[in-house]
């Protein structure tokens, strides 16, 4: 198979789940692989605005720190490669080829039996069998829709929680309060993490935030703003100084300071 063949082909598989929604069948699949999963170190991220710009800017900071740090985003802009990345490096194509090879078999034996998986399941499954053969120090990853029955949510308790800031989005599917829509994203919270949430959250879902965290017994942390300062701002972007650390963030606008301390204290 070759990557252009392997993209088509994972293309070509359902967007949506058939039989009620769920992680049984993504834990089915990671069965089939031997639960790379389990070998891999997390943090995970969901929410509803700055998933994509606080993964990156975490994942950047651990590489930047040593670690080999897997990113998987979605969607992708320019090529579906830069969905999965170690240390900022697009999958090889020879890898994505051979790792598609690999899953393809096991896809058609789900689809004999009826139960198809879905594009984003198997996209997932990919990206996280790369990270732990390719022996990652910790994975990044990017809620794709909601959280609590995502696809990524198929790992073992992350080492952080992210909650970015939480707006209505997907209303048919999540629910039509900011306390529904915060309820699906709060999934991702587990026993045995730490929770790290946007600071600048409406009431309504930070209240579902705090009660969640209380829940599983997991500390919450919110960036402090009497600890920012910011420095200037212009369209090429930010310098600031938080808890005492100057921070350049080549992103415009007042939102990404706020990404970024979130992504400072993960």
């Amino acid at each position: 198979m070759t990557t252009q063949q392997a993209i088509e082909a994972l293309h070509a598989l359902p967007r949506l789940g058939q039989g009620a929604p769920g992680l049984a069948r993504m834990q089915n699949l990671m069965d089939h692989l031997g639960n790379p999963e389990k070998d891999l170190q997390c943090i995970h991220i969901a929410g509803t605005n700055g998933k994509g710009s606080t993964t990156t800017m975490i994942a950047s900071a651990l590489t930047a720190g040593g670690f080999k740090t897997g990113k998987f985003i979605s969607p992708f802009i320019l090529e579906f490669r830069e969905r999965m990345q170690i240390d900022s490096e697009m999958i090889p194509e020879e890898t994505l080829a051979a790792l598609a090879t690999r899953l393809r078999p096991i896809a058609e034996e789900f689809k004999a039996a009826g139960d198809p998986p879905t594009e984003f399941e198997l996209v997932t499954v990919l990206g996280l069998t790369w990270f732990a053969e390719a022996g990652c120090d910790i994975a990044v990853l990017e809620v794709g829709l909601g959280g609590r029955l995502d696809a990524t949510n198929i790992i073992p308790p992350p080492l952080v929680a992210v909650i970015t800031r939480i707006d209505y989005d997907h209303t048919a599917i999540l629910g039509d309060t900011l306390a529904a829509i915060a309820g699906e994203k709060c999934g991702i919270l587990k026993r045995g993490s730490t929770v790290i949430c946007y600071p600048d959250q409406e009431e309504e879902a930070l209240a579902v935030i705090r009660r969640r965290a209380a829940e599983e017994g997991d500390p919450l942390i919110l960036p402090d703003r009497t600890v920012l300062s910011v420095l200037s701002a212009d369209l090429t972007g930010s310098r600031i100084l938080y808890r005492s650390q100057e921070i350049f963030i080549p992103l415009p606008g007042p939102h990404q300071v706020l990404n970024t301390i979130t992504a400072v204290e993960a």
